[in-house]
């Protein structure tokens, strides 16, 4: 039973939680998600503590591998701690001129469309602590008001994207066998921006995020089932990020 538990996780599809708000508004803390393992092949980092033996003994090849698509959202080891595991959306590809100035995304030269939405309204506290001028109440509680945009990629995915200051910029280029990553949190987002985790190599990637499966505000009392249902954001379970 645990060798067929393993085989399923490794090879097919595992759960997650999300702790950090680095992908709000598509993942949110408190999110349980499930990445499928097959859409990209397998590596050695695909198995439960096989990262450090494959990559020293094998090399960074994958098993039935393909590329990413612009947009997708996958799950992949930390190139800082090969036994962590980080979620971020793909945006750049092998070869692709990255560049973000002032809160605008390029990709090859071409400036990504942009459209503004409604802020984005979060209790203070779920996400970050929130400086004083975006500080609103509604409905008798306090929220953070995160400024919205929706981005559309190259090929017509769409996903929204958070930002306060839009003071990350920057120029990247991708290189062969890797992607460039992001948050769509921008300002709270360590990603291929940083130099601790850079583009992230394919052999990297173990999974591709597909649907939130639970969702909780905050952790309910066990001694009390009403507690349970209030905590639970039943809105989000089913949700693509």
């Amino acid at each position: 039973m645990a060798l067929a538990v393993v085989a399923v996780r490794s090879l097919v599809a595992a759960p997650y939680a999300i702790p950090s708000p680095s992908m709000m508004p598509a993942l949110l803390p408190g999110d349980y998600m499930i990445a499928t393992r097959y859409p990209y092949g397998w590596s050695w980092f695909s198995l439960p503590g096989g990262a450090a033996l494959g990559e020293r003994a094998f090399g960074g090849g994958r098993l039935a591998g393909r590329l990413p698509e612009r947009g997708d959202v996958i799950v992949f080891r930390s190139p800082a701690d090969p036994a962590r595991d980080l979620v971020k959306r793909v945006i750049g590809l092998p070869g692709d001129r990255i560049a973000l100035s002032g809160g605008r995304l390029a990709l090859n030269g071409v400036p990504v469309p942009q459209t503004r939405l409604p802020d984005l309204s979060v209790p203070v506290g779920a996400g970050r602590d929130c400086p004083q001028l975006r500080r609103r109440i509604v409905g008798g509680v306090l929220v953070c008001a995160y400024i919205r945009h929706r981005e559309t990629l190259p090929g017509g995915r769409r996903h929204d994207v958070i930002a306060l200051d839009l003071s990350a910029d920057g120029a990247w280029t991708v290189p062969p066998g890797h992607v460039f990553v992001m948050g769509d949190n921008r300002d709270q987002s360590r990603d291929s921006r940083t130099p601790a985790i850079g583009p992230v190599a394919v052999a990297r990637i173990t999974g591709r995020a597909e649907r939130v499966l639970m969702s909780f505000r905050a952790p309910g009392d066990w001694r009390s089932p009403a507690s349970w249902r209030n905590a639970v954001r039943w809105e989000r379970i089913g949700q693509q990020p």
